[in-house]
């Protein structure tokens, strides 16, 4: 592989908790993902907690190059 073809692995770490209409939010969060042309990606769901410890494992065991904190509640444009 040279230099123009690497490729990064991106690491998104989605925390969700229960709220009105979480199940809607989450889908549409994860469909999103799901829709981009870029597929070297992993996926981290989290359950939120008010504990930043719980934060910090996340992305310590996320093996992405580029580590993306994306709210249930917030989706990627297609």
């Amino acid at each position: 592989m040279n230099c123009f073809q690497v490729a990064m692995k991106v690491s998104i770490i989605v925390p969700f908790h229960w709220m009105k209409n979480w199940e809607i939010l989450l889908t549409r969060c994860l469909l999103s993902i799901e829709a981009q042309t870029f597929k070297d990606y992993e996926v981290i769901l989290l359950k939120h907690s008010t504990m930043p410890v719980t934060s910090n494992r996340a992305i310590e065991s996320a093996k992405g190059e580029i580590i993306k904190v994306l709210y249930m509640d917030d989706y990627f444009a297609t």
